[in-house]
């Protein structure tokens, strides 16, 4: 973290951070959701599909049972696939703790601005500020790649966020 002779141009720029990186991590946070409700309705769907198709069994003649037999067993393998993806890879979980890191971030940013409300400049304040940052950066997941490359530019080494809700 890059230490400035100016508070209000330190702590301007830790809030300029906050937001960019919150803003990473509620998109984080959506692509995880997004995956776990599509495995999860996958998985519901092929249920409801398998049980259908294995109650049918009864009803058809006998030359298309080992067909059914078949289908019902190659979507229950699905099924499995599917749910100890959802399982193993936890994104529900990864959903959670990203959106309470872009919360941890959201609560900083507000008290970089109450302390630039009422020109709190002291040492103290500054860097209390600085530990919690760091703090909040340490439990951070990782982001995924693409969602840096595809919310981020490079210019001259600085990450900034083009977004509707950041100002260049």
């Amino acid at each position: 973290m890059e230490l400035s002779n100016n508070p209000e141009q330190l702590l301007n720029n830790w809030k300029d951070k906050c937001a960019n990186k919150r803003l990473l991590h509620i998109k984080s946070s959506q692509y995880y959701f997004n995956l776990h409700m599509f495995i999860g309705i996958s998985i519901i769907i092929f249920s409801a599909i398998s049980s259908i198709i294995g109650s049918s069994i009864y009803y058809l003649e006998d030359k298309y049972g080992i067909i059914i037999l078949l289908t019902v067993s190659m979507i229950n393998i699905l099924i499995t696939i599917f749910a100890s993806i959802q399982h193993f890879l936890g994104f529900k979980e990864k959903q959670l703790k990203h959106l309470s890191i872009s919360n941890n971030y959201s609560n900083l940013s507000r008290e970089i601005e109450e302390t630039e409300a009422f020109g709190d400049y002291s040492h103290n304040t500054i860097h209390d500020i600085h530990l919690k940052f760091n703090s909040i950066n340490e439990n951070s997941p990782n982001i995924p790649e693409w969602i840096i490359d595809k919310y981020t530019t490079n210019d001259n080494s600085n990450i900034e966020l083009t977004s509707p809700f950041h100002e260049n």
